[in-house]
């Protein structure tokens, strides 16, 4: 009898998740009682019309955000039994993140962008490595240029070296391409698939683009805050 392999634990894993805000006598639900499970490896995007949630799912997803009701596992730590820093700890260690806006630091050349997660984890080989990431995506000539001497394309390629430099367990990203052009936000949906290959992790996305969601391995579908429906992609 052949032994089976037993598999891996869900990277992420939420159950029941609501997130409420109160704002005097009023309330306001964006999220309903969700549950699902995303296994190592896999890759993830998180669509629906404006305003249904997304966003705010993933923040939650990723510890930026805490839910009302709920559990939420990410990386074999629960969330809610964490204080603030344990969070930003697992954050820093675990995590990579991708924004529609870049979120470079306007006074930081772009090597010393992508350098800022090594250094606040006190990497000896911070500068070695963030000079490889920022070749990985294409700017290895441009690393003493500032965020506004970059086109909008380039600072999303830093912002993903930045991202990435620290061999995250997940990758989140929200909008990825939202603020580019077709064919730079093509390049960079490339870009992202061949990072997430090459490192093997988990990326969970947010994204208003089909194209970009139908090269996930999985779309989940919200409206209204409702988990509506869970698309699997089967890979030849």
């Amino acid at each position: 009898m052949t032994e089976q392999s037993i598999p891996a634990p869900p990277i992420l894993k939420l159950e029941k998740v609501i997130k409420t805000y109160h704002s005097g006598h009023q309330s306001l639900t964006v999220i309903r009682d969700i549950t699902f499970t995303v296994p190592p490896g896999e890759s993830v995007a998180i669509i629906g019309p404006s305003g249904s949630g997304k966003t705010t799912l993933l923040g939650i997803c990723a510890g930026l955000d805490q839910p009302s009701e709920g559990a939420i596992e990410l990386c074999g730590h629960r969330l809610d039994q964490l204080t603030e820093d344990q969070r930003a700890e697992v954050r820093n260690r675990k995590l990579g993140f991708v924004f529609q806006n870049f979120q470079l630091i306007p006074t930081l050349t772009a090597l010393d962008n992508i350098l800022i997660p090594l250094e606040l984890r006190g990497d000896r080989k911070a500068r070695e490595q963030a000079l490889d990431w920022l070749a990985k995506v294409g700017l290895a000539d441009r690393g003493h240029h500032y965020p506004v001497q970059l086109s909008g394309g380039e600072q999303q390629r830093i912002a993903l070296a930045r991202a990435c430099v620290g061999n995250p367990e997940i990758l989140f990203a929200d909008e990825p391409t939202g603020n580019l052009d077709d064919e730079t936000s093509q390049q960079i949906e490339d870009l992202l698939f061949e990072t997430h290959a090459r490192i093997g992790n988990t990326m969970v996305l947010v994204t208003h683009a089909r194209e970009l969601a139908q090269r996930c391995d999985r779309v989940l579908r919200i409206r209204s805050g409702h988990l509506e429906e869970v698309t699997d992609h089967v890979r030849s």
